[in-house]
């Protein structure tokens, strides 16, 4: 069939959790510790994705410490657009209580 058209749909798959690759963050946590995750693509392989199927990396901007923060990189299947909301997320010290 000529002409035949793949939909493209953009959807949101919720809690999302942050992987943090660098040690950088030993004695931090972040905030938030899951983020949501908007894929762009062809229905029929965007409708399939689960949360397995993206993964959210941190990576460490300047140094880890109060008021400093982690931009996200998602990495998905190829040939689909995926971003993590919010882009970037905050650093918590891990408290010794509890």
């Amino acid at each position: 069939m000529a002409g035949e058209v793949t939909a493209i749909i953009e959807r949101s798959i919720a809690g999302v959790p942050i992987t943090t690759a660098a040690s950088g963050f030993t004695g931090f946590l972040l905030s938030p510790e899951r983020v949501s995750v908007t894929v762009r693509g062809p229905a029929s392989r965007v409708n399939t994705l689960t949360r397995d199927s993206v993964r959210v990396v941190a990576h460490l901007v300047g140094k880890a410490g109060p008021g400093g923060y982690a931009r996200l990189t998602v990495s998905g299947p190829p040939g689909l657009v995926a971003r993590a909301v919010p882009d970037s997320v905050s650093l918590k010290r891990k408290s010794g209580r509890g």
